[in-house]
């Protein structure tokens, strides 16, 4: 996430010097979600209506007033989802690897300690849930 003041004098300069050091980390702009915040100081409207036509997953945000957040969130949560499916799982407390793999590569929505499992309900990556079927509920 690239969170962008869009209030400052040189915004877009400052974009393209961000991008630049994302190009050379080997991060893809396609895979950046961009947030240009403090829309609400911005004088007129068209510098944000350009900048959100021009950047890949561009939304226009107001930290201060709250204004499209809601619009932020919605995109995130499509970003997070794609390539996902919500899966609910129990697995027993001896499979400490499979615990953390979820852990570490889902998106855990609940996680409840029973007697001798967990059960997780969680966002995976397809090939990670093909993988996971056994613990299914």
């Amino acid at each position: 996430m690239h969170v962008i003041d869009a209030a400052h004098p040189n915004v877009e300069e400052r974009i393209e010097s961000v991008n630049a050091v994302l190009a050379e980390i080997g991060v893809q702009t396609s895979d950046v979600v961009h947030v240009l915040n403090k829309t609400d100081a911005v004088a007129g409207s068209a510098l944000i209506a350009k900048l959100t036509r021009e950047l890949t997953d561009a939304v226009a945000v107001s930290a201060k007033t709250g204004a499209g957040l809601p619009a932020l969130v919605e995109l995130l949560a499509r970003r997070t989802k794609a390539g996902r499916r919500l899966m609910t799982m129990g697995i027993p407390l001896t499979r400490a690897d499979v615990i953390r793999r979820i852990k570490r590569e889902g998106l855990v929505v609940s996680e409840d300690y029973e007697a001798d499992n967990v059960r997780f309900t969680v966002w995976l990556p397809e090939r990670l849930a093909a993988g996971l079927e056994e613990f299914a509920l």
